[in-house]
């Protein structure tokens, strides 16, 4: 999430790091076509022909990004503003190769 929406919104994240989340893919199809990651499935990742960018291209079966960790206050006031989302644990790995639930 863009910083400047953070500081608008009154959230200060205590630590932020940047990790992967494999078997996770980046798409656009929340409301307003906003990105959302959501688990990879190689049916809705493939074109026309069948062809799927991931059987040649693992990292495209991998989200980066950045990992916060805020207050619990702070992941309230956040959930509040960011509807439509569902919120699960996954895990992911950060790039100093520490694994994060």
């Amino acid at each position: 999430m863009d910083p400047s929406v953070l500081r608008r919104r009154e959230v200060t994240p205590l630590e932020t790091r940047n990790a992967r989340a494999p078997g996770l893919a980046l798409t656009f199809d929340h409301r307003g076509a906003y990105g959302n990651v959501t688990l990879f499935s190689s049916e809705s990742h493939s074109n026309e022909r069948g062809w799927r960018p991931s059987d040649r291209i693992p990292a495209l079966r991998t989200v980066h990004g950045a990992l916060l960790r805020v207050s619990q206050k702070d992941m309230t006031r956040l959930t509040s503003f960011e509807g439509g989302y569902e919120l699960t644990e996954r895990q992911v790995v950060t790039y100093e190769g520490e694994t994060i639930t």
